[in-house]
């Protein structure tokens, strides 16, 4: 059955000037967080026992795609209590933070035991995020023997500790010389071992959705865990000359269609099951010298949640974009 996905974005990505092909917006937000402490109601109290995976209710059967969600440590407390987890079958917690060494940094707070137990008795498996953003010391762990060896064993007691139902490797800015293979033998064996010593488990890899200067072997990756994340947004944003859509489906330059049609299109050939498209619940504010779509931008306001953003929509009046099929709106701020 081939996977779809729909990323709940809880949170509001805040966009830096930096270009999006570096790094995801998983990075940024990581970085303007770092000294954010984790909410305390996703950790909850410690002393309840973690519940393990509960079948779904007849009332919320399960999906028939894959609904995988990433929930950040810095979530605002209100909107964490209107999480649907019946709308979800994965959701995964952002994030242990990984030395070149293979040993852990700032876990935040993991175990969530409020998070797995609402997620679990909703039927919803958590998959824990393991973040790494520096390229050289990526390198280093997935290439050094002991220091991978270290990273499968603390992987598999984080696991653990949470009755958690497997592992995404967010894993970025690759560049060197033979990495397309290196990553994929890593994921291979990280596959193999967490598959042998906690059966079940789920492991996957938060992919680019454009393959900058061919870093990966997507095919290939695919074929070397259970599944791909393909970080489908941040295709506009604070660096940005003119407006655009943060997730446009067609359209000239680079979009979602002709990435899968280019980049992946041998995994989807070969391994279509194993990808999972993750879309924005997010966008972005810009003042502009027109009031047309592709307008020039004088100024990034902000990037905007749903959930701010949809009032503006019924305030202003949707429009839709023909070019890159996405929806947006316009408002006067009365400053010209």
């Amino acid at each position: 059955m081939k996977k779809a996905f729909f990323l709940i974005l809880i949170f509001q990505w805040i966009l830096t000037t930096l270009h999006a092909q570096e790094f995801s917006q998983h990075f940024y937000e990581q970085q303007l967080h770092k000294n954010t402490p984790t909410t305390p109601e996703l950790i909850g109290d410690r002393s309840q026992p973690i519940l393990p995976l509960q079948q779904r209710l007849a009332k919320t059967a399960v999906p028939e795609v894959t609904v995988f969600g990433y929930l950040p440590s810095w979530i605002r407390s209100q909107a964490y209590e209107n999480l649907r987890f019946d709308l979800l079958t994965h959701i995964a917690v952002f994030s242990i933070e990984v030395n070149a060494d293979g040993s852990f940094g700032n876990k935040n707070g993991w175990p969530w035991n409020d998070v797995i137990n609402k997620a679990h008795s909703a039927g919803v498996k958590v998959i824990l995020t393991m973040t790494l953003f520096n390229g050289s010391e990526v390198l280093t762990l997935i290439t050094n023997t002991a220091y991978k060896q270290r990273f499968f064993e603390n992987v598999k007691a984080e696991i653990n500790a949470g009755h958690a139902d497997g592992v995404n490797i967010d894993f970025e800015s690759g560049h060197s010389t033979g990495w397309p293979a290196k990553i994929n033998a890593f994921m291979a064996e990280l596959t193999d071992y967490l598959h042998r010593e906690i059966p079940g488990s789920e492991v996957s890899f938060a992919a680019p959705i454009i393959n900058w200067n061919q870093d990966f072997d997507l095919p290939g990756l695919a074929q070397s865990c259970d599944y791909l994340f393909i970080m489908g947004y941040a295709f506009a944003g604070g660096w940005s000359s003119t407006t655009g859509p943060n997730s446009p489906f067609t359209g000239p330059g680079y979009n979602i269609s002709s990435a899968l049609n280019s980049d992946y299109a041998l995994a989807i050939q070969n391994a279509a099951d194993r990808l999972i498209l993750g879309l924005p619940y997010y966008g972005h504010e810009w003042k502009t010298t027109t009031q047309n779509a592709g307008a020039t931008i004088t100024e990034f306001i902000a990037s905007r949640f749903f959930s701010s953003a949809q009032p503006g929509s019924e305030a202003y009046g949707l429009l839709w974009d023909q070019t890159s099929q996405t929806p947006w709106y316009r408002f006067n701020d009365g400053d010209s």
